[in-house]
């Protein structure tokens, strides 16, 4: 503690896809590389337009298994943008939920961005919980699980992690 006394903290909280960018803008001008982090932004922009995904699927991510949470902040604005409906607005933080709005939701697809979890969780405990059969995703078996680090953190690897659910849903 005594060696980060006096030094500056670059402390980041975005909360929508936008606000994702801007802290991108941030640390570039920290760090003297606003054209670095320009050229990153516009590759995320760039990557999220490539990913096409017929229709208007409703998606549901879950953050937290246990009890779920679903997946808010910049996740819904992720999925808006490249395909279908979400069960949070972008922008509001991940939290706990009634499982009736998530049944009047009835989501096409689950996914898992489970924190902590990397791609170790098994879509059976989604499956098999009490009440949720008769969501449409868990029906017609369509609970996925993405590695966290794709959707969780902020930076590039969100195309990545948005590419992986369009690849999920066009199949």
């Amino acid at each position: 503690m005594e060696q980060l006394e006096g030094l500056e903290v670059l402390h980041l909280t975005p909360q929508t896809l936008e606000e994702v960018y801007r802290s991108i803008e941030k640390i570039g001008k920290k760090f003297s590389a606003e054209e670095k982090a320009e050229k990153v932004i516009e590759e995320i922009r760039e990557g999220l337009e490539d990913i096409e995904v017929e229709g208007n699927p409703r998606v549901y991510c879950e953050e937290w298994m246990d009890p779920p949470m679903a997946s808010g902040n910049w996740i819904p604005g992720l999925i808006t943008e490249i395909c279908g409906e979400t069960f949070l607005e972008e922008g509001e933080r991940s939290k706990e939920f009634d499982l009736e709005n998530l049944k009047d939701f009835d989501p096409e697809y689950i996914f898992l961005n489970v924190c902590g979890a990397g791609e170790n969780i098994d879509t059976k405990e989604v499956m098999e919980r009490p009440g949720w059969q008769e969501i449409t995703a868990v029906e017609n078996g369509n609970v996925f699980v993405i590695d966290d680090a794709l959707l969780n953190r902020t930076g590039p690897r969100l195309v990545e992690g948005a590419r992986e659910m369009a690849e999920k849903i066009r199949k």
